[in-house]
C-alpha cells in the first residue's frame, strides 16, 4: 500500500517529505469540526494542504481493495 499511496501523491504533485513534515512535524493538525454523523474526524494541516479523515475498518478494507486499481487509473 505506501508504494500505492507514494504513487498517488507524485501524481498529485505532493513531495513526500512536504507530506510526512506536514503530518508529523512540529505544528499539530487542527481539528475542523466534531465527529459527523459518520463518527468521522476530519484534520487540516498547518499549510491547509492535507485534509485527513478518520475512517472505520470497513472503509479501510474497501481502500485497500480498490486503492492499488485507482492508482492505475490515475497514470492512464
Amino acid at each position: 500500500m505506501s508504494i500505492t499511496c507514494r504513487v498517488l501523491r507524485e501524481l498529485a504533485g505532493v513531495e513526500q517529505h512536504d507530506f510526512i513534515n506536514q503530518l508529523c512535524g512540529d505544528q499539530a493538525l487542527r481539528l475542523l469540526s466534531p465527529p459527523s454523523h459518520s463518527d468521522a474526524m476530519f484534520f487540516l494541516s498547518a499549510d491547509e494542504r492535507f485534509i485527513i479523515r478518520t475512517i472505520t475498518c470497513a472503509e479501510k478494507k474497501v481502500l485497500l481493495a480498490v486503492l492499488q486499481r485507482y492508482a492505475e487509473h490515475l497514470r492512464r
